[in-house]
């Protein structure tokens, strides 16, 4: 469950994206992306609308390899990502959104962009807002999923050295020898 962010770049850039035949690197899809859920076209009319700076949040559900759920079982993840993330509001009425599949890398991507606005108001709504809770619910998200779907549950390598954002930013381009 990898949420790419809030987007300040074209919305009608990223959906092309996630049509293209090609990946990032101009690569050429041997598996056709494929449209799933929600509106490409609404998303457009909706984020186009925003005066703000950031105007949609995009990310990926991505599957192991052997974990080949059907597409009645990706509706219901889809179902249960809007009822979780977008709690008490209502798709096509609060919000929009749009879904689609990736399998060019040998597995299953659940692809979404979400415009961050609520359709009723105009005010700002934002599914993954900062901080370590929106970590600890997306884990907790995937693991529901996972048991839903009798999936292995995601386990963290406590050992793995890793580093943070900030020395993941810093790190290239410091001359020190810390």
């Amino acid at each position: 469950n990898a949420v790419q962010g809030h987007r300040t770049n074209s919305i009608q850039e990223a959906i092309n994206y996630l049509k293209s035949d090609h990946d990032h690197n101009g690569t050429f899809r041997n598996v056709k992306p494929r449209d799933f859920a929600g509106s490409a076209l609404d998303c457009v009319y909706s984020a186009e609308s925003i005066d703000r700076k950031h105007k949609y949040v995009s990310g990926s559900l991505a599957f192991e390899p052997s974990e080949r759920p059907t597409d009645k079982e990706l509706l219901a993840v889809v179902e249960s990502f809007r009822k979780t993330f977008m709690a008490g509001l209502e798709h096509g009425v609060n919000f929009v959104d749009y879904w689609n599949i990736h399998e060019d890398k040998g597995r299953i991507e659940l692809n979404y962009i979400i415009p961050l606005t609520e359709l009723t108001t105009g005010k700002r709504i934002n599914p993954f807002p900062p901080g370590k809770a929106k970590e600890d619910f997306k884990d907790s998200f995937d693991a529901y999923i996972n048991h839903q779907l009798g999936f292995d549950q995601v386990v963290r390598d406590p050992l793995k050295a890793s580093n943070s954002k900030f020395e993941a930013k810093v790190l290239p381009h410091s001359k020190s020898n810390l």
